[in-house]
Parts: structure tokens; sequence; C-alpha cells
């Protein structure tokens, strides 16, 4: 009996590349946590459940942004090594030359080699999240940041000069005509993206929190 009950945890431990690329579909979204100190300053700074959004592009393969790397393709079973949680989503109504531009737009995105957006995803964690409203203890640092991103990015070029996670994922479908939220890309984080009246869950990928 015990063996039978951790078969679920062991399978959402260990990924298989192959079967990643079953499960994610080209414009597909997936949401991750960790327990890094990074990961949790995210989430709470936005008041979030997740720290980092990835696109899948179809064949296990995905399109991230991260810190050091700036926008690059993967596998996704690399993309998903460090998570401790992550969650596939995708959107309800898009159809499959849709998914398949908007995976197109991602990928020239990362052929570009566009930067991370560091100022950008403090931005849209305080922006979007608890962090912006009156009161709260992080409101007068995240006015302060958004008057000197505003003073930096003066058009939609200068944004699409640099991405945050999420920004790219948001920026793709704006791109491709698909709608996701009624704000701009560089104003979504990653909690914000999955509240999207757009998006479904589909299933937990990894989930190496459970005891």
């Amino acid at each position: 009996m015990a063996a039978t009950a951790q078969a679920p945890t062991e399978q959402k431990n260990e990924l298989d590349q192959d079967a990643l690329a079953e499960k994610c579909q080209p414009a597909d979204i997936i949401v991750t946590r960790d327990t890094g100190l990074a990961s949790g300053g995210i989430a709470m700074g936005s008041c979030s459940s997740y720290s980092h959004a990835i696109l899948s592009v179809g064949d296990g393969m995905c399109v991230e942004s991260m810190p050091v790397e700036g926008v690059t393709p993967k596998p996704l079973k690399e993309a998903l090594r460090k998570c401790t949680y992550a969650v596939l989503f995708r959107h309800r109504t898009i159809g499959s030359q849709e998914a398949l531009w908007v995976s197109k737009i991602a990928k020239e995105f990362a052929r570009a080699q566009i930067p991370f957006d560091q100022l950008g995803a403090a931005r849209s964690g305080a922006q979007t999240g608890c962090a912006y409203e009156p009161g709260r203890m992080l409101f007068v640092v995240s006015i302060m940041i958004e008057v000197v991103d505003n003073l930096l990015k003066n058009s939609q070029a200068d944004h699409d000069a640099s991405f945050f996670c999420s920004e790219l994922v948001a920026r793709a479908f704006e791109q491709g005509y698909v709608p996701l939220l009624d704000v701009p890309a560089h104003a979504i984080n990653p909690g914000s993206l999955v509240r999207s009246q757009y998006l479904q869950q589909i299933e937990v990928l990894v989930n190496r929190e459970q005891s």
C-alpha cells in the first residue's frame, strides 16, 4: 500500500522529456516556483503562488527568460529541473495555427538573444501585487521602481528590448493577437498571468513539495 500511495509523487518528481513533449503543446504556459530566495521574493512581492513562467513551443522545447541567460530556448526537462512545483495551463480558445504563431514569435525572441529585464520584473511584481496597495510595507519602493522604469522606457520598442519571464510569454501572445489580459505584457507577472480568464489549468507537471 505504501508504494502505491507514493507512485503519483514519484511520477511528478521524475521528469521524462518524451512525456513532457506529449503533454505540452505549442503555446502552453507553465508556471513554477522553487525554494530559492529569489523565487520567494517574487512570490511575496506579487502575492502569488508562482515566481516564474515558461512558454512551451512544441516538440518538448520551451522558451524562457532568465536573469543570467536572457531569453533562451531549451528542453522542457531542463527548464523544470530545479523547480519544486510546476503547473501546466492552456489557452481556452487558441487554434493550432495561432499556437504555432505564438510559439514562432517566442522562438524569434530567443534568436534575437533578448536580455532579461531586471527592473521590469521588479516593477511587475510590485505593480500587480499586494505590495502596490497603499499602506503596504513595499508601497513606496514600488512607486519608485515604477517611476524609474517609466523614465527609462518611453515606447513599446523600449519594453521589447528586454523581457522578464511572464512579459516574454504575454508579449508573444500579444504579437500573435491572442488575448490573455487587458493590461500590457510588461505589467504581467506569473501570478496575474494565471488569473487570465482565457487560461485553464491542465495538470500539475512537477510536485516535489509533497512529504
